[in-house]
């Protein structure tokens, strides 16, 4: 599945590998979860939808104010109803839309992990390490595991950009083949800090680095309730793709038995 240029997708559900590394079981299990609890909230929502006037009635949703309103449930009008619902339902698509692509960003760390565990070579560079940090582990093992860690982290830190280069420029591997496909992910992770850092209000950082965004600075993003859906679906075909070159690239060690469920994300 791939998102295009106005960030909707094809239906095209994605092909389940025979193998994955242990990144990628806990990458899509994660995505299995975030699907469950996207469908059961929105048979919930269905219903509530479909009873709004008793619910409301009940006094469930409404403010201070409209509780000293006789008859409550008669003076909210039906447009307000939607209104509520629909404001509700976009704060979940922007939670699920930020677990998704955190989902994602988890799975790059963990897949550089264990590459660096793996093939212990690649993590050959001109930094020093501390004595200190040396003595804290008792067996080589240990100790490349430790630097795969730290290198990870500083590498998180620099955002999906560094990790991009350092795959390709230090490892001599592309996430990704299509740079409109880099371009689309970057643009996520992009939207994901803006939400979680500045309340999905747009920053003038966020609009020097996605110029053709449409909004302007100092408006909202706008999550719709099912893109959650689509990007959890476009980055689940992402990871595929990157596994299973992965490890052919460096023989990784691979899980068998993809959960069945996998065919309901």
């Amino acid at each position: 599945m791939t998102l295009d240029d106005e960030g909707r997708t094809e239906t095209q559900r994605p092909s389940a590998p025979e193998f994955l590394t242990k990144a990628g079981i806990e990458f899509t299990l994660e995505s299995i979860r975030l699907a469950e609890f996207d469908r059961c909230f929105l048979q919930t929502s269905i219903f509530v939808r479909k009873h709004v006037g008793d619910i409301m009635r009940s006094g469930w949703g409404i403010t201070d104010t409209e509780r000293l309103i006789p008859d409550v449930g008669e003076q909210i009008e039906a447009s307000k109803r939607r209104h509520f619902l629909d404001m509700h339902w976009r704060v979940i698509g922007e939670a699920l839309f930020v677990r998704s692509v955190d989902n994602f960003l988890r799975y790059l760390a963990d897949l550089l992990s264990l590459i660096f565990v793996t093939m212990p070579e690649t993590l050959r560079s001109n930094e020093q390490v501390s004595l200190d940090f040396i003595l804290q582990h008792s067996t080589l093992d240990d100790l490349v595991g430790g630097l795969a860690s730290q290198k990870v982290e500083k590498l998180s830190r620099g955002g999906t950009g560094a990790l991009f280069k350092y795959f390709r420029d230090s490892l001599g591997f592309e996430l990704t083949f299509d740079k409109a496909h880099v371009t689309r992910i970057v643009e996520l992770v992009e939207i994901r800090n803006i939400l979680v850092h500045n309340r999905g209000v747009i920053s003038t950082l966020f609009k020097r680095r996605l110029p053709g965004y449409p909004a302007e600075v100092g408006q909202r993003v706008r999550i719709e309730r099912d893109y959650a859906g689509v990007v959890r679906k476009a980055l689940l075909e992402a990871v595929f793709d990157i596994d299973k070159r992965a490890i052919e690239k460096w023989g990784l060690p691979v899980a068998s038995g993809i959960p069945r469920r996998l065919s309901e994300t």
